[in-house]
This record gives C-alpha cells, structure tokens and sequence, in this order.
C-alpha cells in the first residue's frame, strides 16, 4: 500500500474527468459512485481519486439487474 506522499509524486490521483474517461462515463456517473462510497481526497473545492481506490471500489462494486 502507497503513503499519500508517494501516490502525490507518483500522479496516482485522478480528477472526477479522468475518471470518466476511464470508465466511458460521464461526470455525473462519478460522482453518483462518490455517493456510493466511492473515497476521494478532497482539497478545497478539489475532488481527486486515487487510482488504488478506483480499482479496489470497482472490483467490489456488484451491479444488479
């Protein structure tokens, strides 16, 4: 597991935008999945994700049909 220095200097946080190009999303889905329980650092007015929780969130994420 990363420090927060070590993710900060190896650019492993990603914007609400990078994220949605990511997964083919909009916006407006990442921050649903914020309200899901997806974690952010928020700095400021700042919202950034770590890549680390992305992957672990999408992993445990069970979408039902």
């Amino acid at each position: 597991m990363y420090t927060l220095e070590e993710k900060l200097e190896n650019n492993q946080y990603l914007t609400k935008n990078e994220v949605a190009k990511m997964l083919r999303c909009s916006t407006m889905t990442v921050s649903r999945l914020v309200k899901k329980g997806l974690p952010v650092l928020k700095i400021g007015r700042l919202v950034r994700i770590s890549k680390s929780d992305l992957l672990s969130f999408l992993n445990d994420f069970n979408v039902t049909g």
